[in-house]
């Protein structure tokens, strides 16, 4: 996200801006210096954002959106201003993903119980399959809380900007 697109003092947007620059200084770390001990991303986003390049197998398989888990097994993770890109073992087949941050839904960091939940516009690809042609069963939210041991998360949700009595403070939402 450019911050000249952002628009005039659209606060929620800045605040988003922001927080992806989290996500992006996090990964830029982790790409120059690995991952800290005890720590590891589980990074949610769309697969059908425009920006996203991922495999027509990956595709198939996750036609709406997929969470990768950077602890392990990767390789080549590289950091921009508008996404990243890392090369994942899928049945021990490496392939390489770029993720723009425009799309990613979830970041979380669960031995740390910091997460971020970001609103993705619908910017992606129509992926046709003609031999189906029903409408695709909705896809749920990645269990976020499942992930973290022991305490509770912090997700910061961007609805609250607009349900809060105080719309000037952004909420952390704790989740059960």
């Amino acid at each position: 996200m450019n911050i000249k697109n952002i628009g005039t003092l659209n606060y929620e947007k800045l605040v988003e801006h922001s927080l992806k620059n989290v996500v992006k200084d996090a990964l830029s770390i982790v790409a120059a210096e690995g991952l800290p001990e005890n720590h590891y991303f589980q990074i949610t986003f769309a697969t059908k954002h425009s920006g996203c390049h991922i495999s027509d197998k990956l595709h198939t398989m996750y036609p709406e959106e997929m969470t990768i888990i950077l602890q392990y097994e990767f390789s080549e993770l590289t950091v921009n201003d508008e996404g990243f890109s890392v090369t994942l073992s899928f049945g021990n087949v490496p392939e390489n993903i770029y993720v723009p941050f425009s799309a990613v839904r979830f970041f979380v960091d669960p031995p740390s119980n910091f997460g971020l939940q970001f609103e993705v516009e619908d910017t992606g690809l129509e992926i046709v399959d003609s031999a189906a042609q029903a409408e695709p069963e909705p896809q749920p939210a990645p269990p976020v809380t499942e992930a973290v041991s022991g305490d509770t998360a912090q997700v910061i949700d961007f609805k609250s900007f607009r349900k809060s009595n105080t719309p000037w403070i952004a909420e952390l939402k704790s989740t059960p």
